[in-house]
């Protein structure tokens, strides 16, 4: 997983981590919040741990779509790999045909670019309830928060918008 955070809680290790670049099953991608406990305080097998999803979103498909598919924005914000089609005339360089619309395509990021990913830069710490995070929404702009409750995760947007994004690299 990439941006862990580790924190002890009720003696044992808990790690939240980012997965990223899984496949929503509909052409496009989602990264997943994940915290996994351990149950034991020394933990040697991969049955030790219980992971558990905190929070998901959309990701842009930037370099993920097949060979021959491309990385369309589509009108909600959310991107899908499609094959283009050859029907629109006139599509600006950015742009390729879907369904006969010159619509924008997303190319890979620059080198220096950060991931467009939700769940960014993940920070934990322990609670006398369980393990609270802070994390960033890199496509909607937000800095999102959550608290374990001892059975499950409980979320919640805490600052930022699309329009005037903030969060980015928290720390709790």
């Amino acid at each position: 997983g990439y941006f862990t955070s580790v924190v002890i809680w009720n003696g044992k290790p808990a790690v939240a981590y980012l997965h990223s670049n899984i496949s929503d099953g509909a052409g496009g991608f989602k990264s997943d919040v994940k915290m996994a406990f351990a149950s034991t305080a020394t933990p040697t097998a991969s049955t030790d741990w219980q992971i558990q999803t905190v929070d998901s979103g959309p990701i842009a498909c930037r370099a993920l779509c097949p060979t021959g598919e491309s990385c369309f924005l589509k009108s909600d914000g959310s991107s899908v790999c499609e094959t283009p089609s050859t029907s629109c005339t006139g599509c600006l360089t950015t742009e390729e045909c879907r369904a006969g619309t010159c619509t924008t395509v997303l190319t890979k990021l620059a080198y220096a670019e950060y991931p467009k990913w939700f769940g960014l830069w993940i920070d934990a710490i322990s609670t006398t309830s369980g393990p609270a995070m802070v994390y960033y929404d890199a496509p909607t702009g937000t800095l999102n928060a959550a608290i374990y409750n001892g059975t499950t995760f409980k979320t919640k947007v805490v600052a930022g918008t699309s329009g005037s994004p903030a969060g980015a690299f928290p720390s709790i």
